[in-house]
């Protein structure tokens, strides 16, 4: 089978031929992978930026149908839709006994499958079933790549309750993760959205949503609130979605009394950004993170099926879909922010 393997020691992704994969567990489900989506994630990895395994098969989300079936598994047969959750746990340290699976030392992202272990940036990928879940019949392979990444927005939608329906809300970046959140909180009944970014062509995307946001970019959104008293007129919350500590700077003071600021992009290990304690008191706010999805995928499922075309069509949120031996095209349209979001294609029937 083709696969796209990573190796550290070398620093890129190769294009290889590799034996099809083949169940040795009771519990596994053999994958035919159809959509495989390309995340920031996979970008800081190949950057070396984050970590994963020193050689491997990359791929964290993606969807396929059921090509065989392990001796214990119940609940699928061969040809099924589903798609599949990277992440698991080990079930045995006190973070995953308190229902904190994405805490947990040895599981969570640091053992996920398509960074640790094998996953989908190849034609077959071998799964535990307690990580696969079922799609709707009328839920298509394509739209249902998209349930990872919607699983750890559910995540961070739980992280941010409560939100008041009259909430006003400030995203900053419009990377794919922006467009997302921004169509996440719209199918949610919140229309005061504004968008912050810098550059021409993902404003553009935004604007093509059909979403009627505020699109702006930041200098000219420093510049609208410049005299503005932000402790009474100021956001709600703010979704930061950039990873940049200078970009956390910049919007920190933008927060209201009572305001909540969700750290969602990834900023790089170490870095550092100046912030002022005295209007965490003040202003009573709340800063949080999200990491992963413990047991939201079920929830995205759902929320996929529910935003449906709608809210998750590919052009609109500027995904390109590309055959695994296009990867160099992929990557290179990712980072010259032509598109949003590269998705491969391989088996779907």
């Amino acid at each position: 089978m083709q696969a796209l393997h990573w190796d550290a020691s070398r620093g890129s992704v190769k294009l290889v031929s590799l034996e099809k994969p083949q169940i040795t567990k009771p519990d596994q489900l053999l994958i035919k992978v159809a959509y495989s989506g390309v995340c920031g994630t996979d970008l800081h990895v190949m950057k070396q930026e984050f970590p994963a395994a020193e050689k491997v098969v990359m791929g964290h989300e993606f969807t396929g149908t059921v090509e065989n079936i392990g001796g214990e598994v119940t609940g699928f047969k061969i040809g099924d839709n589903v798609a599949v959750d990277p992440n698991s746990s080990c079930m045995k340290c006190a973070f995953c006994l308190k229902g904190q699976p994405n805490y947990c030392p040895t599981g969570g992202g640091r053992s996920a499958i398509g960074m640790f272990q094998n996953g989908g940036w190849a034609e077959y990928c071998v799964v535990p079933v307690a990580q696969v879940f079922s799609l709707p019949a009328d839920l298509s392979l394509a739209t249902s790549a998209l349930c990872e990444p919607m699983s750890c927005l559910q995540r961070g939608w739980d992280m941010i309750q409560p939100l008041l329906d009259d909430a006003k809300i400030l995203i900053t970046g419009a990377g794919m993760i922006g467009l997302l959140w921004a169509s996440l909180l719209h199918h949610k009944g919140y229309r005061n959205i504004t968008l912050s970014e810098p550059t021409d062509g993902r404003r553009k995307l935004a604007k093509n949503l059909g979403l009627n946001l505020k699109v702006l970019t930041p200098d000219i959104l420093a510049t609208q609130y410049k005299d503005v008293d932000t402790a009474v007129h100021g956001f709600d919350l703010i979704m930061d979605c950039t990873g940049s500590p200078r970009a956390i700077e910049a919007i920190f003071p933008l927060l209201c009394r009572g305001a909540t600021l969700c750290t969602f992009g990834c900023c790089p290990s170490g870095s550092k950004a100046n912030i002022c304690p005295a209007d965490i008191m003040m202003k009573e706010l709340r800063i949080v993170g999200s990491l992963i999805n413990p047991y939201t995928f079920i929830k995205a499922v759902p929320l996929v099926a529910a935003m449906g075309e709608r809210y998750l069509d590919y052009e609109k949120l500027g995904v390109k879909v590309y055959s695994l031996d296009g990867f160099d095209d992929a990557f290179k349209d990712l980072k010259n922010g032509n598109i949003s979001k590269a998705m491969f294609k391989l088996n779907e029937n």
